[in-house]
C-alpha cells in the first residue's frame, strides 16, 4: 500500500465509519503535513537537478558540437563515475584554487613559462 492510499483510507474511515477524536485528526494532519513537504523537497530537488544537467549539457555541447553525442556523453559520464569521484575532484580542485591564492600572496608567480612575456621573464630572473 502506498502512502496516498493509506491516507485515503484513514481520510474514508474517518467519514464514514469511524468518529475519530482530536488526536486522530491531528495526527492525520501532521501525517498531511509531512506528505506534503515530502513531495515539495522532491519537486525542488529534481528541479535543482535539472539546472545543473542542462548546465553541464551546455559545456558539454560546446565542446563536442553535437547535442545528442553531448548528451550521451554526459548521461555515461553521470551513470559510470561514483560520486566519490566528483567530490574528489572538486577537493582537489578547491585546493589548487587555495594554493595558488597562497602562492600570489606570497609574490610567487603561478604563470607557465612558456606563457611569460620576455620583459616578465627578466623580472623573474632578478
Amino acid at each position: 500500500m502506498t502512502i496516498n492510499k493509506a491516507i485515503d483510507h484513514f481520510v474514508f474511515k474517518f467519514q464514514n465509519v469511524w468518529k475519530p477524536t482530536t488526536k486522530d485528526i491531528e495526527a492525520l494532519e501532521t501525517i498531511l503535513d509531512w506528505t506534503e513537504k515530502e513531495k515539495e523537497a522532491v519537486i525542488t530537488n529534481n528541479l535543482l537537478f535539472a539546472k545543473c544537467y542542462v548546465r553541464l549539457l551546455m559545456f558539454e555541447n560546446s565542446t563536442y558540437k553535437d547535442i545528442m553525442f553531448s548528451s550521451k556523453q554526459l548521461n555515461k559520464l553521470l551513470i559510470e563515475t561514483p560520486i566519490e569521484t566528483f567530490y574528489n575532484e572538486f577537493t582537489k580542485k578547491l585546493n589548487d584554487i587555495e594554493f595558488e591564492y597562497f602562492l600570489k600572496h606570497k609574490g610567487l608567480s603561478v604563470d607557465h613559462p612558456a606563457l611569460l612575456t620576455e620583459e616578465q621573464k627578466k623580472l623573474e630572473r632578478k
